[in-house]
């Protein structure tokens, strides 16, 4: 058995807790389900994070009318950030 570590992202198995896991959809395979969140989490810290465009996520009333222009649209960030509220 390969060695089980508490932290750390490069170890054989990790272990975490229940709330930070999700199952697999049916039809997709482990290497496309471990891909899933990487995106997600790109495109969410490029457009809310401090210190990168800091858009708010939280206001409900935007009074600025923020916008921005998703380019290359297409790959899996573009996609990801173009369908995230």
């Amino acid at each position: 058995m390969g060695r089980v570590a508490k932290t750390g992202g490069f170890q054989e198995y990790a272990i975490a807790p229940d709330r930070h896991a999700a199952l697999i959809p049916k039809g997709t395979s482990v290497e496309e389900a471990a891909a899933i969140p990487l995106v997600t989490f790109t495109a969410y810290y490029g457009m809310f994070h401090k210190t990168a465009l800091g858009l708010n996520m939280f206001e409900k009333d935007n009074k600025k009318n923020e916008a921005i222009l998703i380019m290359g649209g297409s790959s899996n960030v573009g996609k990801s950030s173009s369908t995230t509220e």
